[in-house]
């Protein structure tokens, strides 16, 4: 995925999915990558509800930087447009998530966690946890159906029915 992302002249693409598909841990992997490429890296995460930081400040990016924004989706359509557009203009990268596609930038990865991979993933976990492995698995199919396909969601509601199983 970094070969992708940096052989593009102008680096720009998004990680699209749901809430808790995994955007933001593949984000921070990413960049974790991105160091020796891009300088500075600018890093902005953006949450329902709160103001985002000084949008003036992203128009400051510079040739050969990178700007990262997770929760795109949070700014004003106008304001992502004209950050995709004067980002490619000034010729630095951008990388973003979002939860739904974002016009102008091509996605990187797209991920919505199915059934049979959050399954699997949990047994996995609860292989260190085999006297309250079956009911755990059990309570799993109950959690993924209230939260899916947030696996974040489901597993701390796991937790805590694991966290009641023990005591």
């Amino acid at each position: 995925m970094l070969q992708k992302f940096c052989q593009q002249r102008s680096p720009q693409a998004a990680i699209v999915g749901p809430h808790g598909s995994g955007k933001s841990t593949l984000l921070k992997e990413l960049v974790a990558g991105l160091h020796d490429r891009f300088s500075p890296i600018d890093s902005w995460s953006l949450h329902a509800g709160e103001s985002p930081p000084s949008i003036a400040a992203a128009f400051q990016t510079a040739p050969g930087s990178l700007l990262v924004i997770d929760g795109f989706e949070q700014l004003p359509v106008p304001v992502r447009w004209a950050l995709v557009g004067f980002v490619r203009w000034r010729g630095a990268g951008l990388l973003v998530t979002s939860h739904q596609r974002v016009c102008g930038l091509p996605e990187l990865w797209a991920g919505q966690v199915e059934h049979s991979l959050a399954r699997r993933l949990t047994e996995q976990l609860l292989c260190k946890h085999p006297a309250e492995r079956a009911e755990l698995l059990a309570l799993f199919e109950v959690r993924w159906q209230q939260h899916r396909p947030n696996l974040r969601d489901t597993w701390f509601a796991l937790y805590d029915d694991y966290e009641r199983i023990k005591i």
